[in-house]
């Protein structure tokens, strides 16, 4: 990588060897035939990795944000000569990890000089391909993270045929710091930094990627935890539209203003911050701030994680009249966001589980007493949604509760500002699956034997790099299942950069619905699990409608008595197992309304199943193909059947479904008495 500590100068290839061997250590360098390529800054030349992917890293696509440049929006880049592009720059100032933790994949070098960006493509490709490119943007609560992590590269991705891309911006109070005196300087806007450096990434990517063999109208911008964040800025920055195509969030999504992702504030409240850095360094001025080392900001700056406690100043993001013009809702009615396909996704184990205070009780006594505490009279309505009638139940309905009321929750909300405001789909996911972690490992900010579907955990399967993990030491021992649930997803979010939507003949991906009458059920296919999204009239717990409790008769092999519970006014979770075949068709028997679906004749996805059966006795035979029968009541129900296993998948207004492991038959009903004529065992795909 060519690497400058101050002026931009035209460097040659020796030079360049020589500047980034006292960074990074790195293989050496491998030419690839028809280089340089030549971007709209200079050329550029890249290195052929074992795997014969193309690797150009480190790349500048703003010149370095330091001196009177420190605190200013990005600054384009033009050199001479050829750029030698073979390993990644550094990271941008932040604390370093210690290396017995999760995420710790090697040394990285860090500075303020940081504004690099790495791109991986496929050994056959050249300019023309068009093929699809997935842009990645890191989390770390924005005052971490790096481009350089092993779980974030992109070489299994273009062997995958697509073109990968990722790159460092500012974070912390380099990144966001808003200040009067530079507010004033900036024509009437300060802060955001590390925004517009992502913004000007992505116009680096539209204006070049062609030369690489990618396609500047296939290009998906994807983000993680504060990347999920970044992604969402970028959707409703007007200075973003027009460079991409749709945008993946994990962890989570937000089109709101508030919350642990992606939180705004106004401009005068981020110069506060920049008046209390001000004084707290004894600077006379923004002049004499600009001139203070990096590492004395970086000591002030409030940390709270890699397991610091660090109580200094904070920048927030803010509404600055530039970057933003207002709240992200008022983007989306103003048409200021971009309308682009969204995949807004979340972990089953994620951050709302952690700071959920139900989650800390392990007794009924305990969980009782702690909903009393936070929900006050409406702790009975809690009570029934999530019921825990042994110690048993306690964990998983505290940790049921936290994920639907918190980052799925997070999804829906997306989904809806996206429905109100947009014409595009949204596709909802939740990620279940627990690592297979080595036996006995141990790991400084994790305990194996009890982590679930932890923050971060479906990272390696969207992009391929499970191997990451094991890259240091061995930590994880991959299974056939976990290889195969990777090719579903990383080869849904390739569809995604190709076409606009994440369905593969091996993932069936429904998006959310809207019709425009708010009584229609909108329904999300997640990996493995079907889930319900909520239309515009969902309320948060406490105030959630009813809960009832039903018998189930399964009237194909024996009567059971197994009460079931629905959550959420109308989510069925059934306790008994069902025949493992898959049925060619399916009957139903109800007095009131219920769900369910059929597989069409071709095989494929039947979905909806049945929009709301009429009340009565009468059995309704839905063999052959998807059915719809209005109800009196002029509810609406939906159904699909597994794409992957043929499993079948029901959902009910206002409710989530799922599977479980105890892989239960179906479904949602609201009503007295569901007779179940046929069904099927599934398994869960995460």
């Amino acid at each position: 990588m060519g690497f400058t500590l101050s002026a931009i100068r035209a460097i040659s290839l020796a030079g360049a060897l020589l500047a980034s061997t006292t960074l990074v250590s790195a293989d050496a360098m491998i030419p690839l035939p028809g280089d340089p390529v030549l971007t709209a800054s200079g050329k550029v030349s890249g290195t052929r990795l074992s795997s014969g992917v193309k690797a150009y890293l480190g790349i500048p696509f703003a010149k370095p944000p330091t001196g009177e440049l420190r605190w200013k929006p990005p600054q384009s880049i033009n050199w001479d000569g050829v750029w030698n592009a073979d390993r990644r720059g550094p990271e941008c100032i932040q604390v370093l990890r210690a290396h017995d933790i999760n995420h710790y994949f090697g040394e990285e070098p860090t500075s303020e000089d940081c504004l690099y960006l790495n791109l991986w493509a496929p050994a056959e490709a050249k300019p023309g391909d068009g093929r699809p490119v997935i842009v990645f943007i890191y989390g770390g609560g924005g005052t971490l993270g790096s481009s350089g992590m092993a779980n974030y590269g992109g070489e299994n991705m273009a062997r995958r045929g697509a073109i990968f891309v990722n790159f460092n911006y500012r974070v912390g109070l380099l990144g966001y710091m808003a200040h009067p005196e530079l507010t004033q300087e900036q024509g009437g806007h300060s802060g955001n930094y590390g925004y517009l450096d992502q913004n000007a990434a992505l116009k680096w990517v539209r204006a070049n990627i062609a030369k690489f063999g990618g396609d500047p109208d296939k290009v998906i911008i994807s983000g993680q935890s504060f990347g999920a964040g970044a992604v969402a800025a970028q959707v409703t920055s007007p200075l973003s539209k027009g460079l991409f195509r749709g945008a993946m969030m994990t962890s989570a999504c937000n089109f709101g203003g508030t919350g642990m992702i992606g939180g705004v504030a106004p401009l005068a409240e981020g110069e506060k911050a920049g008046l209390e850095l001000q004084k707290r360094l004894g600077a006379q001025d923004l002049a004499a701030m600009r001139n203070v080392p990096a590492d004395r900001i970086l000591a002030l700056q409030e940390e709270n994680q890699l397991g610091l406690r660090v109580s200094g100043v904070r920048a927030p993001s803010v509404i600055d009249g530039y970057f933003w013009t207002g709240t992200k809702e008022e983007a989306f009615a103003s048409r200021h966001a971009s309308d682009v396909p969204v995949i807004a996704s979340s972990n089953g184990d994620d951050l709302d589980s952690a700071r959920y205070p139900l989650t800390r009780a392990h007794t009924v006594a305990d969980y009782q007493a702690m909903a009393r505490q936070m929900y006050g009279d409406g702790a009975d309505q809690l009570l029934q949604l999530y019921p825990a009638q042994t110690d048993a139940d306690v964990q998983p309905m505290a940790h049921r509760a936290a994920m639907e009321n918190g980052m799925m929750m997070n999804s829906r909300s997306c989904a809806e500002v996206q429905a109100k405001y947009g014409t595009a789909p949204v596709y909802i996911d939740t990620f279940m699956r627990k690592h297979p972690y080595a036996p006995d490992v141990r790991i400084a900010d994790q305990n194996p034997a009890t982590v679930g579907a932890y923050h971060t955990a479906d990272v390696p399967y969207w992009f391929d790099t499970l191997d990451a993990y094991n890259w240091q030491r061995p930590t994880r021992v991959w299974t056939a299942y976990d290889r195969e649930l990777t090719d579903r997803m990383a080869g849904s979010l390739i569809a995604f950069a190709e076409t606009g939507s994440p369905v593969t003949p091996q993932l069936n991906w429904p998006a959310f619905l809207d019709s425009g009458d708010s009584r229609i059920l909108k329904a999300v296919y997640r990996s493995g699990f079907l889930y319900t999204a909520r239309d515009s009239g969902y309320t948060d717990i406490p105030k959630a409608a009813t809960s009832t409790t039903f018998d189930v008769i399964d009237t194909s092999t024996m009567t059971l008595a197994s009460q079931s519970r629905l959550v959420n006014a109308n989510t069925f979770y059934p306790a008994f197992d069902v025949p493992a075949t898959v049925p060619p068709g399916l009957q139903f028997a109800t007095a009131n309304m219920i769900t369910g679906t059929t597989t069409a004749p071709d095989g494929s996805l039947a979905y909806p199943g049945i929009s709301g059966l009429k009340g009565g006795k009468d059995f309704y035979d839905l063999t052959g193909g998807a059915t719809a029968i209005p109800n009196r009541w002029g509810d609406y129900f939906g159904g699909a059947v597994d794409p992957v296993t043929g499993g079948l998948w029901t959902s009910g207004q206002y409710g989530e479904t799922r599977r479980t492991n105890v892989s239960p038959g179906f479904s949602s009903v609201s009503g007295r008495t569901l007779a179940i004529r046929r069904s099927a065992r599934v398994r869960p795909f995460g």
